[in-house]
């Protein structure tokens, strides 16, 4: 009799983890993903404030630090070029308020004269 009832015992256990499993998949699916996750790059410019917004979002409202201010022209026709528009009445110091594409945030990174994309705390 013992061995029916070790048997039976894991026959119930196999099933319940079974269901905790298939339980938290299904919790997963419904999170969304986050931007990090869809991003083709990865750079230490990205604050995790950016980084951590919903993978769908096509537009990012954020702060962009530059290394030397006033921007030259090569690197406003670069971010024309990338249709990221800048407050041009907010800037304080080296830092100005922007409308970044999700399609150029990449790019955005990978200009020497940007060192830092983030999304101020209130």
């Amino acid at each position: 009799m013992k061995t029916s009832y070790s048997i039976a015992f894991f026959i119930v256990l196999l099933i319940v983890v079974s269901g905790l499993v298939v339980f938290y998949e299904k919790e997963d699916e419904g999170k969304s993903k986050v931007l990090l996750q869809t991003l083709e790059c990865h750079s230490d410019k990205i604050d995790s404030s950016v980084s951590d917004l919903d993978s769908d979002t096509s537009l990012i409202g954020a702060m962009i630090s530059f290394k030397a201010v006033p921007i030259d022209e090569d690197t406003k026709n670069k971010l024309t070029e990338l249709q990221i528009v800048l407050d041009e009445h907010s800037w304080i110091f080296d830092y100005v308020v922007a409308k970044i594409p999700t399609d150029s945030l990449c790019e955005l990174t990978s200009q020497e004269q940007v060192t830092r994309v983030f999304i101020p705390e209130l």
